[in-house]
């Protein structure tokens, strides 16, 4: 079994496929596809949890905090002051909701999309507080209040923007 279990992890990490010969490494083959695919599914829930849980927390902390990301919002001086109140509240409506449907399987996808959207947005945001040397908040989180815009920051970022798109790839996959 222990040889099987090497001729498959052989054929999976170098991408040789080999075809089983014997019995024994076909019902092998069939075990180990099976344990890994449960693997990879539970990494995938573990990943829409835990981005679920950065967009509730984001989007609740933002209202708990509402007039000080209305203030923060004011400082990138991008969008008029007569809509910072509506852009604020649809942002704190999106990721709450993105969040929420992260939980839920059916909805999962449309939620990874729309993550993605939210994450490159923040990304541009990074990059412009770079570029024109803001001095910004963050605002992702009400208790990071002092958390500057910085390179740090933008790696966060790619890395969530990165398991989103991945996550986003599983529930496609799933779906055909």
């Amino acid at each position: 079994m222990t040889n099987v279990f090497f001729w498959y992890l052989k054929s999976v990490v170098i991408g040789d496929l080999m075809i089983p010969s014997s019995t024994e490494e076909k019902n092998a083959s069939i075990v180990i596809q099976g344990i890994f695919f449960k693997l990879k599914n539970c990494s995938f829930l573990i990943v829409a949890f835990l981005l679920s849980g950065i967009f509730l927390a984001a989007g609740i902390s933002k209202v708990v905090t509402f007039n000080e990301f209305l203030a923060l919002l004011k400082n990138y001086e991008i969008f008029p002051d007569i809509i910072l109140p509506y852009l604020a509240l649809g942002l704190i409506s999106i990721e709450i909701t993105t969040g929420v449907c992260l939980l839920i399987p059916q909805l999962r996808s449309k939620a990874a999309l729309c993550a993605i959207g939210l994450l490159t947005v923040f990304l541009f945001l990074i990059m412009y507080t770079q570029i024109y040397s803001l001095d910004i908040p963050c605002g992702c989180f009400a208790f990071l209040k002092n958390k500057k815009m910085n390179l740090s920051l933008a790696i966060q970022d790619l890395v969530l923007l990165f398991l989103t798109i991945l996550l986003y790839r599983s529930e496609l996959v799933k779906r055909s």
